[in-house]
C-alpha cells in the first residue's frame, strides 16, 4: 500500500482515532457528512435575565456556557450591568457587552469577570483574552 492508499484508510476510517473513538454511532457512519459550521440548535440567540444572548454559528455548548453565566451573574444580581454576550464561533471567543457604568478594575467588573472566569471557556476582558473553566462536554450524542 503506499502513502496515498494508506492516507484514504486513515482518513475513511477518522472514527477509529481521537475524539471519534468509542462513539458507537460514528463508528456506523452516522457521522459522515456532518458539516464543521452546521448549527447544533435551531435557536441562536436569546434573552435570559435580561441580557441578549447570541453565537454566530449556533453552537450548543456555547449557549451553554452564556446561559450558565446569565444564570451565575443574576444570583449575584449583576445582570443589569451585563448588556449582552456573543459567541464568536470562528475564534471560540465570548465577547462582553457591559453597562457604560461598568469600569475595568472595579468591584463589579472584578465580580463579574471572576463569574466569566468559571462559566465561559474563553472569552476577550476588556482588550485581553482570558481562559476560564469550560464545561465539561458530553461528546457522545
Amino acid at each position: 500500500m503506499d502513502y496515498l492508499q494508506s492516507g484514504a484508510a486513515l482518513r475513511d476510517r477518522w472514527w477509529q482515532f481521537g475524539l471519534g473513538w468509542g462513539i458507537t454511532g460514528d463508528r456506523h457512519g452516522a457521522g459522515q457528512g456532518v458539516k464543521m459550521r452546521e448549527s447544533n440548535v435551531s435557536v441562536d440567540s436569546l434573552n435570559a435575565y435580561g441580557i441578549n444572548i447570541s453565537t454566530r454559528h449556533g453552537k450548543a455548548y456555547e449557549l451553554a456556557e452564556m446561559l450558565n453565566f446569565c444564570v451565575a451573574i443574576a444570583k449575584k444580581e449583576l445582570q443589569s450591568r451585563v448588556v449582552s454576550l456573543f459567541y464568536d464561533s470562528n475564534s471560540c471567543c465570548c465577547n462582553f457587552e457591559l453597562c457604560p457604568s461598568v469600569e475595568q478594575f472595579d468591584e463589579v467588573a472584578d465580580e463579574i469577570l471572576n463569574t466569566a472566569l468559571e462559566t465561559i471557556g474563553q472569552f476577550e476582558w476588556f482588550g485581553i483574552i482570558e481562559h476560564g473553566a469550560p464545561m465539561e462536554i458530553d461528546l457522545e450524542v
